[in-house]
């Protein structure tokens, strides 16, 4: 079983938001970004076309994030029509006002699995207290916290020609320490071994049990790391987090590139290199994430 989780859904809203940002057309977004922009805001079609793309690459399942503020319902919706295919989760800025709300509506109406958050975007501290009742919320719910650290880039920001907005002091992930260990029935996932951030993140995963990994994209960060390997990266992940706490994901997000079959292909070869057993690969590449999502 391959569940992939961690798949961006690029809807039409999430290109206008950027495009209105940018304070250029839609049509220009789409020209400056090669990007296939949905025709409409039909989020259910769109999710029409992510089954096609599983189909085609033979992966069971995916964890779908919504990508802007406002597109959790839609991703409800693609969950509801197709709920052996994918599980939810729902993007969320913690510093606005109707957090609290966005969270409550994304858990109980929408019915999804976790809220993903972005300390550098929206420069928050995930030990901030003010955050303390969004966790109790997902704890109560049996829900993931997906919390992106380190390295963060917005690519249609760069291509749109916008400043960057990314304030990489909020980006470590030891600031989640004391978090973890006030919410110890919460599962926290730090994307991309914590992107840059390894040492971190590992020193956080032997600290706390509760804390989770994901493999997602190209892990271009280990170039930070002279002779670092994303083999030697495994190899170091599965001696502290072990083989449980280890989750597949691509980072796929748009259209025309679809899934992104070489990521998946580079992580299968990395652990077959460092000789990880069938049993452990099959956790890292589904199981995990299936427990995750209560599947």
């Amino acid at each position: 079983m391959i569940i992939d989780g961690h798949v961006h859904i690029f809807s039409r809203r999430f290109y206008q938001f950027w495009a209105d940002e940018a304070r250029v057309s839609i049509e220009q977004a789409a020209d400056k970004t090669g990007a296939e922009i949905p025709a409409t805001d039909d989020t259910v079609a769109l999710g029409d076309r992510w089954v096609a793309e599983l189909d085609k690459h033979g992966v069971d399942r995916a964890v779908v994030f919504s990508s802007v503020i406002g597109d959790g319902g839609a991703i409800g919706q693609i969950v509801a029509k197709h709920p052996t295919r994918f599980s939810g989760f729902f993007f969320l800025n913690p510093t606005h006002q109707d957090a609290m709300q966005r969270i409550r509506r994304g858990l109980s109406e929408a019915k999804l699995r976790g809220a993903c958050l972005f300390p550098a975007m929206h420069h928050f501290y995930p030990d901030d207290e003010r955050l303390h009742p969004m966790f109790t919320l997902l704890d109560k719910a049996d829900a993931a916290a997906f919390i992106h650290f380190g390295m963060l880039k917005i690519p249609i920001q760069q291509k749109l020609g916008m400043s960057p907005t990314v304030d990489l002091k909020y980006s470590n992930p030891i600031r989640l320490h004391s978090v973890a260990n006030q919410f110890p029935n919460l599962k926290f996932i730090i994307p991309h071994f914590g992107a840059g951030y390894f040492h971190e993140t590992l020193m956080l995963g032997s600290q706390a049990k509760n804390i989770y990994v994901d493999t997602a994209s190209s892990n271009s960060w280990i170039s930070l790391y002279p002779g670092l390997t994303l083999e030697t990266v495994f190899e170091q992940a599965l001696e502290v987090f072990g083989p449980d706490r280890i989750l597949f994901g691509t980072d796929s997000s748009s259209f025309p590139r679809g899934w992104r079959n070489d990521n998946f292909k580079r992580q299968q070869e990395a652990l077959a290199s460092i000789g990880a057993s069938k049993v452990d690969q099959d956790k890292i590449f589904g199981g995990n994430m299936a427990a995750v999502c209560k599947l």
